[in-house]
């Protein structure tokens, strides 16, 4: 069966929308009813590309959320990493940490000051990790393993003076 006639026509805007209109053979109604069956394939795919992108989100926020605790939980290791550095990479200090735990009346004045304010550093970094495990960005278990490390350091008498 020929094309007996064939049109082209165009809609005026950022998106051109072609038409084609004719009749195929002798029965004007079958060009229609092809219409309706590519429209009704047309939306089955569009629903099955709805619902691969909502698939597709769905996965990448997954790996986002991962990559984002791990992020987290780097960061607080740092964070911990850099205070024990920066005190054992200084003699005086580990000395000043060493007597504050084991006689902290011992200390004078400007050393209870200098050892309140590592303390404070500490325990701002603690507040980081209980903050990020009630937000549950850290998951129990690197809480867990991280509050045993705070009470460790808070145990000795001179961090609870």
């Amino acid at each position: 069966m020929a094309l007996e006639r064939f049109r082209l026509c165009t809609l005026e805007g950022p998106v051109r929308i072609f038409l084609i209109q004719g009749r195929l053979g002798a029965n004007p109604g079958k060009g229609r009813f092809m219409l309706e069956q590519l429209t009704a394939i047309a939306s089955v795919i569009s629903a099955l590309a709805i619902v691969a992108t909502a698939v597709y989100a769905s996965i990448q926020i997954r790996h986002n959320t991962r990559a984002v605790t791990a992020a987290s939980f780097q960061h607080v290791v740092n964070s911990f990493a850099e205070y024990s550095f920066e005190i054992g990479h200084d003699r005086e200090l580990v000395d000043l940490c060493f007597r504050a735990n084991r006689d902290y009346a011992s200390l004078n004045e400007v050393e209870r000051y200098q050892f309140s304010l590592l303390l404070l550093s500490f325990l701002r970094r603690a507040e980081n990790v209980l903050f990020q495990s009630t937000a549950h960005v850290l998951s129990e278990a690197h809480w867990t393993g991280m509050r045993r490390s705070i009470s460790t350091n808070l145990a000795p008498p001179g961090a609870q003076a």
